[in-house]
């Protein structure tokens, strides 16, 4: 077994994100709408360069009301182990998040204290949030927690957090002054159901903290799909979209909403990027998740249940409204390694085979309403597109074996191709529903490449050319063939992936080298995430949202890298040293990272990825 171990720091170049950078776990929006925010009255369709209201490393000091939390003149344990998990959340980078928002993504732990003057399981006559801050504040003995002198807003004020016990779990966040206090200050309301109930606490906390840190004292609120929501609001409440950090054992957190990444998304400090799909039955969370990890397949219980379903996995797809079995109940599906379609049983290891036994699928959807969808070929025939009819190893072929399809794509209810008859130019179809009928959606002025989708908008993309002309970003307007350029001829591109439910291209702009790009969701918007002296020459994506190049710094050609993409803007990792120089890298059908290289002038070979950076075996 070989491996390729030589270690190269990056000093300049792409920006070098460490094994602790800003990676995550991503819940995809799946029971509402994804959630659109505004920013002084402007929706937001990218991070926020600059935000004069957010706050920026905050203090945070804890506020434990109420008698159950001393037991003879001492903190009961649940004390201790609510303060241990508050430094953990603020020590890690579950915050960091919060830097698309204008904060800095930092806060850090200041101090506690207990007072247990006041029962707040009895019904108070004042607002104990307010009351118990200020009366603190008050307090001479607690002098050092007051905001600065002369701060004029709460910007700059620390958090003070009341804990207390006796309903929720809930809280709320808000900052002075106001009706209830003069003073310029931020306060959090955690309430949990009882003083031991140490798990309510920390997802409280980390909901409410990421909501004050991104809030501040004005100009960033959701329009849609809950006016006036905050980060946090929404889905993860409705559902649970939770987790914990660092490991079973860690405290419990809450995700929050990311204009990034189009997801609720839990920053974790670990370099992968794991997409949870949330499994709805109609309108009701089932309460489990399904991910794509490296070709493994999990069913995840939030937060912190996880259990292989099947392995190895190229894709899979959900369809939950099925007209051909019970509506709005859930099905899962998936395309394994060796093109097989299966059915999951919804537990342990149980699936059912839906495929023949002589044929062999290369993709597999799902549109919106409920029908799935296989590129496949049955005796070695040619590849078409089938539709599943609900039961045993029942599809319908859906396109005639003159008709060669490259590729499929679901995007909301309706079923797309790129292919042609005998023959023809490249072309996006639509399907019809019925039999083998489709309708052309470009004109035969236009070479397609490429298609893909997202779930935004249920949108689908592709890069196409006009008579002869550059290639081009287009979305779908879902009418004829009517297309919106996204790109201008200021821009070459030579590919587009959909990430997650973002959409990305690898394209040459205004005479520089080859960068990888992100729509922004507006216009003609993107937002580079490598460097101008960085130049790409390929681009793939693992598990549907790790992102993947090979590419080169300051001009130099003798030795391409394989580097991962953490989910910020500029960082990527190196996944290979300087004494290797990569030819080309490819996802397999296993849902593993393949590359072809030589090591020290070498042989190429063919190598396959670990999961830790550097380390890759020689396939024999």
């Amino acid at each position: 077994m070989k491996y390729i171990a030589k270690i190269w720091l990056l000093a300049m170049g792409v920006a070098l994100a460490t094994m602790a950078a800003n990676a995550t776990t991503l819940f995809k929006p799946v029971g509402r709408p994804p959630e659109v925010f505004a920013f002084n009255s402007a929706t937001m369709t990218e991070p926020l360069t600059s935000n004069p209201y957010a706050l920026n490393s905050p203090k945070v000091y804890l506020i434990f009301l109420g008698p159950d939390w001393e037991q003879n003149g001492m903190p009961i344990p649940a004390v201790n182990s609510m303060i241990a998990d508050a430094k953990e959340i603020l020590n890690s980078p579950y915050l960091s998040g919060l830097k698309q928002y204008g904060s800095d993504g930092i806060a850090t732990y200041a101090g506690f204290t207990i007072d247990t003057s006041f029962d707040p399981s009895t019904n108070l006559s004042f607002n104990p949030v307010w009351f118990e801050t200020d009366r603190i504040l008050s307090n001479p003995t607690f002098s050092s927690w007051n905001p600065p002198p002369g701060a004029g807003n709460a910007r700059t004020s620390p958090i003070y957090v009341v804990v207390r016990y006796g309903g929720g779990p809930g809280g709320s966040n808000d900052h002075g002054p106001n009706q209830y206090t003069s003073r310029a200050i931020n306060v959090i309301d955690d309430l949990i159901p009882s003083a031991d109930s140490v798990d309510w606490f920390s997802w409280v906390l980390s909901h409410e903290a990421a909501e004050r840190m991104s809030s501040g004292i004005g100009g960033l609120s959701e329009v849609y799909p809950d006016s006036g929501g905050q980060i946090a609001d929404g889905e993860p409440e409705i559902a649970f979209y939770a987790g914990r950090l660092n490991g079973r054992n860690g405290p419990l957190v809450t995700s929050y909403w990311s204009v990034l990444d189009q997801a609720f998304i839990i920053p974790d400090g670990s370099l992968q990027r794991i997409l949870q799909v949330p499994i709805w039955n109609a309108t009701s969370w089932t309460g489990k998740c399904i991910s794509l990890q490296e070709g493994s397949l999990y069913e995840i219980a939030p937060p912190d249940q996880k259990t292989l379903i099947d392995n190895p996995v190229h894709s899979y797809a959900i369809s939950s409204f099925n007209l051909t079995v019970s509506r709005g109940t859930t099905h899962i599906f998936d395309l394994t390694a060796n093109g097989q379609v299966k059915e999951y049983s919804g537990s342990g290891n149980g699936w059912t085979r839906v495929t023949g036994s002589n044929t062999t699928a290369s993709a597999l959807v799902a549109t919106a309403d409920g029908n799935l969808y296989m590129l496949a070929a049955n005796d070695g025939g040619p590849y078409q597109i089938w539709r599943y009819n609900g039961s045993g190893t029942n599809w319908t072929a859906v396109t005639g074996t003159n008709t060669t399809v490259s590729a499929i794509a679901a995007a909301g209810a309706g079923m797309y191709m790129l292919g042609h008859n005998e023959g023809g130019d490249f072309q996006v179809w639509r399907y019809s529903g019925s039999l083998t009928n489709w309708t052309a959606v470009t004109g035969t002025n236009t070479s397609v490449s490429a298609i893909a989708a997202t779930a935004i908008g249920d949108s689908l993309y592709m890069l196409a050319s006009n008579d002869g002309g550059p290639n081009q970003v287009w979305r779908y307007n879902r009418a004829g063939t009517s297309w919106t350029a996204l790109t201008g001829s200021n821009t070459s591109v030579f590919s587009i992936q959909a990430t997650g439910d973002v959409l990305s291209m690898t394209a040459a702009r205004n005479g520089e080298g080859t960068r990888v790009w992100q729509y922004s969701l507006d216009s003609t918007n993107w937002m580079p995430l490598t460097g101008t002296n960085t130049s790409v020459g390929q681009v793939v994506v693992q598990d549907g949202i790790d992102l993947y190049m090979v590419a080169s710094n300051d001009g130099g050609t003798l030795h391409e890298q394989v580097w991962q993409y953490d989910g910020t803007p500029y960082n990527w990792t190196a996944l290979t040293g300087m004494n290797t120089d990569v030819s080309w890298i490819y996802v397999g059908t296993n849902n593993r990272l393949y590359m072809n290289a030589a090591n020290d002038g070498g042989i190429s070979g063919n190598w396959i990825y670990d999961g830790t950076p550097y380390r890759w075996t020689e396939l024999q």
